[in-house]
């Protein structure tokens, strides 16, 4: 059985609630008098497209181009929200929606595009001449997404079940641990599939840990505070 259509579930979860929460932020910030969340996600969701288009192979296409980004954005949701605007009378707004986002989205693509060519590809610093970093920034953005919806799931919860302070620290701590042990075992992983040699490098695999433990803890705690704010 193909593992694509997982990867893309999965990737469309971490999407959807990522749009969710960005989407509703942004609406908390600028109010609703415009779609600004939708034009957010899309224009978001448009940069990093460009930027992953050409450099991501393998298992990560699917999760991150197709999944991911597929439930990151939003066409249908830019239409029918035009289409109230115009209802609303408000054809000045509808008409500013309908061509904001379409030329802001294409411009956005063409500055990830060339972005990802300077960065991944073509620059005098790309990451590919590099090797291993490219493998290892994908597994660290895919771990941060991961935990960051962790984040915002155990929040919900919390909110819901109102548990004592103590266990409610004692899960914290434990999805934190969780997440950064199980992720960084596939970050290594990852990086030995990639033909990364560790040369029997203690300090190395204790800094990956380490970092991975702390970009995951940032995410997890991310996902609580935009729980808290939705």
């Amino acid at each position: 059985m193909t593992t694509e259509p997982l990867l893309i579930a999965g990737g469309g979860l971490i999407g959807a609630l990522l749009r969710f929460s960005v989407a509703n932020a942004v609406y908390r910030w600028l109010g609703r008098g415009f779609p600004y969340g939708t034009l957010a996600v899309n224009l978001i969701g448009s940069f990093l497209l460009g930027l992953f288009a050409e450099t991501l192979t393998g298992p990560w296409r699917p999760l991150i181009l197709t999944g991911f980004m597929g439930a990151f954005t939003t066409f249908s949701t830019f239409a029918l929200e035009t289409f109230y605007l115009i209802e609303q009378g408000r054809p000045l707004r509808a008409a500013l929606n309908l061509s904001g986002s379409i030329v802001l989205g294409i411009l956005a693509a063409w500055a990830g595009l060339l972005g990802g060519r300077w960065l991944f590809l073509e620059g005098d610093f790309a990451l590919a001449a590099l090797g291993w970093p490219l493998p290892l920034i994908l597994h660290a953005l895919a771990n941060a997404a991961v935990a960051f919806v962790a984040g915002l799931v155990l929040e919900a919860g919390f909110e819901r079940l109102r548990p004592a302070l103590e266990y409610r620290a004692t899960l914290t701590v434990l999805a934190i641990g969780t997440i950064a042990t199980v992720s960084s075992l596939f970050l290594l992983l990852g990086l030995l599939q990639n033909g990364f040699a560790f040369r029997d490098s203690l300090a190395f695999l204790v800094g990956i840990f380490s970092l991975n433990l702390l970009v995951c803890a940032g995410a997890l705690w991310g996902g609580f505070n935009t729980a808290r704010h939705l």
